[in-house]
């Protein structure tokens, strides 16, 4: 997997080119996240997460995160169900009213 120029590419393990999507995002972490025996590629741009399937880039879903990703994410079964979560860390600051 390639990232670079707003594109993310997706190559076999020859160097040929699978897929390639206009996205320009930072590959976080790759995971069978539904238990389906396919990988999705955990990525993110401009504080949003994006789910993009492995065998042929389409984004399974995304998710704003409203502030800076600040945070590896780790995809773990948090509450033993079977599912797994993904979980990060995201810089939220709050100002109290009496702060100039």
């Amino acid at each position: 997997m390639l990232t670079g120029n707003s594109k993310i590419w997706m190559l076999d393990s020859a160097g040929k080119t699978q897929w390639q999507k206009d996205l320009a995002v930072t590959v976080r972490a790759c995971d069978d996240i539904d238990n389906s025996d396919t990988q999705t590629i955990i990525a993110s741009s401009d504080n949003i997460f994006y789910a993009i399937h492995a065998d042929d880039g389409k984004i399974r879903w995304q998710n704003d995160m409203f502030k800076c990703i600040s945070s590896t994410p780790v995809i773990i079964d948090l509450d033993n169900n079977g599912r797994k979560e993904i979980v990060c860390a995201s810089s939220i600051t709050f100002q109290s009213p009496n702060e100039y």
